[in-house]
């Protein structure tokens, strides 16, 4: 009778005791050898076809598309059919959520499972809806027993962990799959092939999550993002088991119900050709909330001229029409400059067509009012009716005697109010010297008296007190000589002034250089103006050096892409360097982490147990975790003593359960009051059988034979 009550207790044991679970809904990718090539494409296992740290998109990398089997086929056949294996892409994949649900073990409760090993969730959705089905010439793909299934698609299950570096996940399935905690890949089963098995142990993972932003590498007790990608992409069988005590829970829902999903049953609308009405931030709604649509905002999405290296077009979108662009106009309303704008810069500059030349007989330019170009000589009137008033370069005005007729035997007058000459010859004079013989820079007179040659220098007076005049023995011309030497005006960029007070010389710049470009070092030589490209290099290798024409030096930050929602990227010796985010908390018993696509999220904190018999939980009073032993132990933490030696009798009265069975013996062998006050004395109850179905009412108004006893 003893044997006959324990194998009863046995399998009542059996048939009662079930864990709790846990649901997530996760997202499934149906894809179709149809649309996706690299499905159904038997190529066998191969790690390495994944990069080993995720996407900024939350999803894998491919490593290399170039990798293929013996036989000379393709893994992944490009990044536009691998986009399809983890994104809804319109006509080649369709999302289609899904409930995980994993169960809690009964022997050991701090480990969940999931196992199924016809493991075809979609057969009837996706492709394989019947109001999409009959549109395309699907084939059919069946299983070893006949039957047809749905063997291509994808799963995503994003989770938050908590780990005290102790945690395991066992996996065993066809075909693809890849683990990836803290964004960093730890389990690589890549390919098309049979069931295999690969397991994830935290303990083994130092130095190969990085947890640290300065470390990449060593676990440390936390909380970290946990990525399951799976796929089923060949026939004949589908496998899918795991089994892990990592306490997965998430961090948030999206607005379509996902844990830690992004939002894609959301798709942006496009408004016209300029603007977009994009989907809010997959945890940016309220809890609970599912309506998306009244929080998207419209946004341009035109990215007109983005590939175009000319940056004198201007380009704008019409609404209709698209982008449209023109060239800049560079104008300054001075007829006298030449407008232009420079391609790489986008910079406009104003050129001087006719810039103002000062010299001493001479000023020329451009007037900018009427555009036309002018020339005004220097005025040498001295207002004098008896002098001859000329201009000579370098020397500037010279005032000549008017009346002079180079005739020794005449006095020479000028009338100073009109200016006429009277030339008077003088008495008994002879100027009829035939031995006399001209010599240069002399003037030659006649002695009337004995007919003797007389020689007198030529006397020149100089244009202005600053200078000197000589006689040039070869011309006979006056050579004028600056007292000051700087007064030389040799040089054509300058005009030499003289200051009559002290006799010095200014040099005054005769030609304007200005090109009215401050991006150039304008300066003259011989005349002429040259514009030199002034140097704008910091020598910072993290700015982008350019010159405004009306600003001088421009000196931009390099501007780095932002690839990452976890990371921000700034220059570093001229390369874009990505810091992490440091996300946190300040609220008790609430963890951050950041979630590529998402951002820093919050949540309540699960704390990982510190072994497979308590359960651990986060005190509000001290914000940390403490753990407790489990009450009644599960089986698996008796010793060994009560495993094996102990009957169910006296383990029921001395108190100790065994995995349940204890309360289940109770039931069986005892009395309601028995197991009541069996139940009411334990303090942390364990998951499953946590009341005794014995012992409930029948709600179908029938009798249940152990509810009431005769003992009670």
């Amino acid at each position: 009778m003893k044997y006959l009550f324990i194998a009863l207790f046995l399998i009542l044991y059996c048939s009662l005791i079930k864990g709790d679970s846990k649901k997530f809904t996760v997202n499934i990718y149906d894809n179709d050898p149809l649309f996706s090539p690299d499905f159904e494409n038997a190529n066998g296992e191969k790690n390495g076809l994944v990069q080993k740290i995720l996407g900024s998109d939350g999803n894998p990398i491919p490593a290399d598309y170039t990798l293929t089997d013996s036989n000379g086929r393709f893994y992944i056949k490009n990044a536009t059919t691998f986009k399809s294996w983890f994104n809804e892409v319109p006509g080649v994949s369709i999302r289609v959520p899904y409930e995980l649900v994993l169960t809690q073990s009964t022997s050991s409760p701090n480990f969940y499972s999931f196992s199924d090993d016809t493991f075809f969730p979609i057969n009837t959705l996706g492709w394989y809806n019947k109001s999409i089905k009959s549109n395309y010439p699907f084939k059919t793909y069946k299983d070893s027993q006949g039957n047809a299934q749905n063997f291509h698609f994808c799963l995503h299950a994003s989770f938050v962990m908590s780990t005290n570096c102790k945690e395991v996940f066992n996996f065993k399935g066809d075909d693809d799959v890849w683990v990836f905690i803290n964004d960093v890949l730890v389990l690589d089963i890549g390919g098309v092939h049979g069931a295999k098995s690969g397991s994830v142990n935290m303990t083994n993972l130092i130095n190969k999550i990085h947890s640290d932003p300065n470390t990449k590498g060593n676990c440390k007790v936390g909380t970290y993002p946990f990525d399951f990608f799976y796929c089923e992409r060949h026939t004949s069988a589908s496998t899918c088991f795991f089994e892990t005590n990592m306490g997965f829970t998430c961090s948030y829902f999206d607005y379509c119900g996902v844990c830690n999903g992004k939002g894609e049953c959301c798709v942006d609308q496009k408004v016209n050709q300029c603007y977009t009405k994009k989907c809010p931030a997959p945890n940016s709604l309220p809890s609970g909330a599912t309506n998306y649509q009244d929080y998207m905002t419209v946004v341009s999405t035109s990215n007109c001229g983005a590939t175009d290296s000319n940056k004198c077009n201007i380009y704008s979108c019409n609404n209709s029409t698209g982008c449209v662009f023109a060239p800049k106009v560079c104008n300054d309303n001075d007829p006298c400059t030449k407008d232009s704008c420079d391609p790489t810069t986008g910079y406009c500059s104003f050129t001087p067509t006719n810039p103002t030349v000062t010299t001493t007989c001479l000023i020329t330019g451009c007037n900018s009012t009427s555009g036309k170009n002018y020339s005004i000589p220097t005025n040498c009137d001295d207002n004098n009716k008896c002098t001859v008033d000329t201009c000579t370069e370098g020397q500037g005005c010279i005032h000549s005697q008017k009346c002079d007729d180079d005739d020794p035997c005449t006095v020479d007058k000028c009338n100073a109010s009109d200016g006429t000459c009277t030339h008077t010859p003088i008495d008994k004079c002879n100027s009829n010297c035939p031995s006399c013989v001209a010599q240069p820079c002399k003037i030659l007179s006649c002695n009337t008296v004995n007919s003797l040659c007389n020689y007198t220098d030529v006397v020149y007076q100089p244009s202005s007190v600053c200078y000197t005049a000589s006689c040039d023995l070869q011309t006979e011309d006056p050579v004028y000589t600056p007292i000051d030497a700087s007064c030389d005006a040799s040089d054509k960029c300058f005009v030499p002034q003289c200051n009559s007070s002290t006799k010095a010389c200014n040099r005054i710049p005769a030609i304007n250089c200005d090109d009215n470009n401050k991006c150039t070092t304008d300066s003259c030589s011989g005349g002429s103006c040259s514009h030199a490209q002034i140097n704008c290099d910091d020598n910072d290798p993290c700015t982008t050096d350019t010159c405004s024409p009306t600003d001088g030096c421009v000196h931009t930050p390099m501007a780095c892409k932002q690839t990452s929602s976890c990371s921000t990227f700034s220059c570093k010796a001229g390369t874009c360097v990505a810091t992490p985010i440091t996300c946190s908390s300040s609220i008790k018993c609430q963890d951050s982490i950041c979630k590529e696509g998402v951002g820093c999220v919050s949540f309540n904190r699960t704390c990982p147990p510190e072994d497979d018999c308590s359960s651990s939980y986060c005190s509000m009073e001290s914000g940390e975790c403490e753990s407790k032993a489990y009450d009644p132990l599960p089986f698996s933490c008796q010793s060994i003593g009560v495993k094996v030696g102990v009957g169910i009798g006296a383990a029921a009265a001395a108190g100790i359960a065994i995995g349940g069975a204890v309360a289940l013996g109770l039931a069986v062998f005892g009395s309601k009051k028995a197991y009541d006050s069996w139940k009411t004395s334990r303090g942390n109850v364990m998951s499953g059988s946590q009341s005794n179905p014995l012992y409930t009412q029948n709600n179908n108004n029938g009798n249940n034979p152990l509810y009431s006893s005769p003992s009670e």
